[in-house]
């Protein structure tokens, strides 16, 4: 198991169903790896889900931290042929383009455009699966599902919550990459 110094740590915090918080705190708690090379942060945080739609269904399910590891550096590795330099400058593209990425969701969800939103999820989800950030990735297919279907209403409603999900699997990252764990 790998241990190192992390700089932040992203909590979750729902007051209610329909108001889920993100904040991020100074923490001691170092990211580790787990017998499986997978990173993850210290607690386990959860992502906040998504309130309900009419009919009472999950617009979109939270991610769990044992569901989707911020990072599979196993499938990583194999993915840049065991180059953990390649790995770090590809990991630090993702973020690199981070502010880019939530601009244009957000952007997206102030025109009321389900499929520019959708369009920006996918290639998110798609650039974080093939290096292994793999929370970033689930929780970018989740917005790429629930916009497939959206109504402009339902994505200007949902759509900042979703962006914060994101946003906090973004901020999970950086926190692996304070950390140098790679």
């Amino acid at each position: 198991m790998g241990c190192a110094t992390s700089k932040s740590q992203i909590n979750a915090t729902t007051d209610d169903s329909e108001n889920p918080r993100v904040t991020i705190v100074v923490s001691p708690n170092p990211p580790f790896l787990d017998e499986s090379d997978q990173i993850y942060p210290l607690p386990p945080v959860p992502v906040p889900s998504v309130p309900n739609d009419t009919n009472g269904e999950a617009i979109t399910s939270g991610v769990t931290l044992k569901e989707a590891p911020v990072l599979d550096l196993k499938f990583a590795l194999e993915q840049v042929g065991d180059d953990r330099s390649f790995l770090r400058e590809l990991i630090n593209d993702t973020l690199d383009e981070k502010d880019m990425r939530l601009q244009g969701l957000t952007s997206a969800v102030q025109a009321a455009d389900p499929n520019a939103f959708r369009i920006i999820a996918h290639t998110i989800k798609g650039a974080a699966l093939n290096v292994g950030l793999k929370a970033l990735g689930e929780t970018a297919k989740q917005l790429d599902n629930f916009s497939g279907s959206a109504t402009p209403e339902m994505l200007t409603m949902k759509g900042p919550d979703l962006i914060a999900q994101l946003s906090s699997e973004y901020h999970r990252i950086e926190a692996i990459s304070d950390a140098d764990l790679l």
